[in-house]
């Protein structure tokens, strides 16, 4: 009798072991991007995060997957809007009079939220970026979309 309780007590400790690591194998990250709390305040970041946690992943989501970049110095000329044209948001999401002022681009520091890009449900929208060398190209809305949700398996 005793036998049988220890081995069912070790069977129950493994089940729950496997369980508890299942769960935090699934566990996604809910930590805001840093780039976010350029365009967002803090306690609404933090608000979002436990009210609508998967809106701070799509955020994640969409600062490095919504675009593409390519080379200005391609054979065929790139044409699109010329992204100086564009101005910085404010954190409450207004269009400011700040215009696009970045010199060199870095994917891991580069922030598309801070910016006015007007993108399109249903087409790609290239800027181009001269100075830094290279287009800017943006995939359609609802590619985004659809590319989020099956990545987190919606």
């Amino acid at each position: 009798m005793k036998k049988s309780i220890a081995f069912f007590g070790k069977c129950l400790f493994i089940i729950i072991l496997f369980v508890g690591f299942s769960a935090i194998s699934q566990n996604k990250n809910l930590t805001p991007d840093a780039r976010l709390y350029q365009c967002y305040e803090k306690t609404y970041l933090d608000n979002l995060a436990k009210t609508n946690p998967e809106q701070v992943l799509y955020l994640n989501y969409y600062l490095d997957n919504s675009y593409y970049t390519a080379s200005l110095k391609a054979e065929k000329p790139i044409t699109g809007i010329d992204i100086t044209t564009l101005f910085e948001k404010s954190k409450i999401g207004d269009v400011t009079k700040i215009p696009f002022k970045e010199r060199v681009y870095n994917k891991a520091s580069f922030n598309v939220l801070k910016y006015n890009f007007n993108l399109d449900e249903n087409l790609f929208t290239t800027y181009l970026w001269k100075e830094a060398g290279i287009a800017i190209v943006f995939s359609p809305l609802k590619y985004i979309k659809s590319d989020f949700n099956q990545k987190n398996n919606k």
